[in-house]
């Protein structure tokens, strides 16, 4: 019992450490990112990606556009400076009555398959809701995400960049424990990087492919026979010259 109290008082010690680290400097000296408002995350990040910074923008993982830059026209978040960044999530959905009372004991027993499912269905459902940041580099304008922001598990941390991706290091505010994005963050990469190369590769498959044109078909063409009545010519009867006296007897009869 006396180990529990010990390690949770050391816990609790870690936790206070971290926020002192923060407010060492004073709150007075560090700027804001964001707007400071009632139900809105606070959260102390320090620019370590060695570049300024010249915007942040904000979008759900089920939109496509990213919101306004969250940093004032014309405002830069120098390397190495640390600011407080502000952000209220949307709210979630409120349940009704009927859905916030427990339901009923039922007769039938729940089987242990039907609790798994309804656990994934639940861990799903919470993967999907999440938040990107995009951060935009003052020096050339180029983008970079970070995927997943966990507000719910970071009150300090440093925004970093390398080997092509943005990143946090933090420790969560939960199980106290340091996490390091990136290898997170490659993986996305990872896996943008392949889908290019896959439609690329099937686009070239296509154009390998032998092309094919539709005969063409033309109606055989038909002329008809022409046709051309036979002439007749009627012959022509000549009657036999006729013999003298001296050529027939009486009667009829030659000699």
């Amino acid at each position: 019992m006396r180990k529990k109290i010990v390690s949770a008082a050391g816990a609790l010690l870690m936790a206070a450490m971290m926020v002192c680290s923060v407010f060492a400097e004073g709150t007075d000296d560090l700027k804001t990112i964001g707007t400071r408002e009632e139900g809105a995350y606070q959260i102390a990040l320090t620019n370590a990606t060695g570049r300024d910074i010249s915007a942040f923008k904000i979008r759900t993982n089920d939109v496509l556009e990213f919101s306004e830059n969250l940093m004032e026209e014309g405002d830069i978040f120098a390397a190495d400076e640390t600011r407080f960044f502000f952000y209220k999530t949307e709210d979630e959905p409120e349940l009704s009555d009927e859905e916030e009372t427990e339901p009923e004991e039922q007769d039938e027993e729940v089987s242990d398959e039907e609790v798994s499912d309804a656990e994934e269905d639940a861990a799903d459902e919470e993967q999907q809701i999440g938040y990107d940041l995009q951060i935009t580099f003052a020096d050339d304008q180029s983008t970079a995400e970070i995927n997943a922001f966990p507000f719910d598990h970071i009150a300090e941390g440093q925004i970093c960049a390398a080997d092509g991706v943005a990143f946090l290091i933090y420790t969560d505010t939960e199980t106290f424990e340091e996490v390091n994005t990136k290898e997170f963050a490659l993986s996305i990469l990872q896996q943008a990087q392949d889908a290019v190369r896959q439609a690329e590769e099937a686009a070239a498959a296509a154009a390998a492919q032998p092309s094919y044109s539709e005969p063409s078909y033309s109606a055989p063409s038909y002329t008809a026979p022409s046709y051309t009545a036979p002439s007749y010519t009627a012959p022509t009867y000549t009657a036999p010259a006729g013999g003298g006296d001296d050529t027939c007897i009486e009667d009829g009869l030659f000699w």
